[in-house]
């Protein structure tokens, strides 16, 4: 695989991306929340027969629920973790170019002397 010098654009784009994901995925999960409600108050208002059943498949679907919130939770995290590596990729481009200012002044310089 070739390496490639970085290009800010490629990762201010994955955390745009990332970030209309993760929305997207809250409200999801809102909407989740809201339909699971009303599936069990449904569930506590049936027949005796079929209100186990639903409530079975209520907490079934709270449980991916939760599993989904958790992982929106890292996701957010590693939103975070992308944006601490564009700041650092930023320092590094500012060094990187005023270590270029600077060694054009000390040509300057040393051809003047």
């Amino acid at each position: 695989m070739v390496h490639l010098a970085p290009d800010s654009r490629l990762l201010v784009s994955l955390v745009k991306q990332e970030q209309a994901y993760a929305a997207q995925l809250q409200t999801l999960l809102n909407a989740s929340g809201a339909s699971l409600s009303s599936l069990s108050v449904y569930a506590s208002s049936s027949p005796p027969n079929l209100s186990p059943v639903l409530n079975d498949v209520a907490g079934s679907l709270s449980g991916a629920d939760e599993a989904l919130r958790t992982y929106g939770e890292a996701l957010n995290d590693w939103i975070d973790r992308l944006g601490v590596i564009k700041r650092k990729e930023e320092e590094v481009a500012n060094v990187g170019r005023d270590r270029e200012i600077l060694f054009v002044w000390f040509v300057l310089y040393a051809t003047i002397i």
